[in-house]
């Protein structure tokens, strides 16, 4: 038999592992024998994670990692597509090749405002980058 927990559906904080943001959540927290300390953690309805608060935190920068690694992709194949080299990317952005690789490889994340701008440099949308980008 369940019992909820008093922090059902009171927001958890979560602090993801890569860049230390603080997502929050309603807590579906529930008592069931033997899950002390165990957590889901449910997004618009869907089920992204459960198990442990560290368990959690871990999930959830595994998908922001593969998101960064498809933007990156998505970046260096339009980069391409325009025949521009990292250089040529970066002469036009004021930034450093070295900066545009880590963005292409999923590396360092882009900020939104950097991303619209290289969208732009780019004339495409920042629409384009998430096409096809893992859930």
């Amino acid at each position: 038999m369940s019992q909820d927990s008093p922090l059902k559906g009171k927001p958890i904080k979560i602090r993801t592992q890569q860049d230390g943001k603080t997502i929050v959540a309603p807590s579906t927290r529930t008592r069931y024998p033997g899950t002390e300390g165990q957590a889901s953690l449910r997004l618009g309805g869907q089920l992204m994670a459960h198990g442990t608060l560290e368990k959690l935190q871990r999930d959830l920068g595994a998908v922001e990692r593969r998101i960064d690694r498809h933007v990156g992709a998505k970046l260096m194949l339009l980069r391409r597509e325009r025949n521009l080299s990292q250089e040529d990317l970066a002469g036009l952005l004021g930034l450093s090749q070295a900066t545009i690789h880590h963005y292409e490889k999923g590396n360092d994340r882009i900020s939104a405002s950097r991303l619209l701008s290289i969208a732009r440099a780019l004339e495409s949308s920042i629409a384009y980058f998430y096409e096809g980008a893992p859930e």
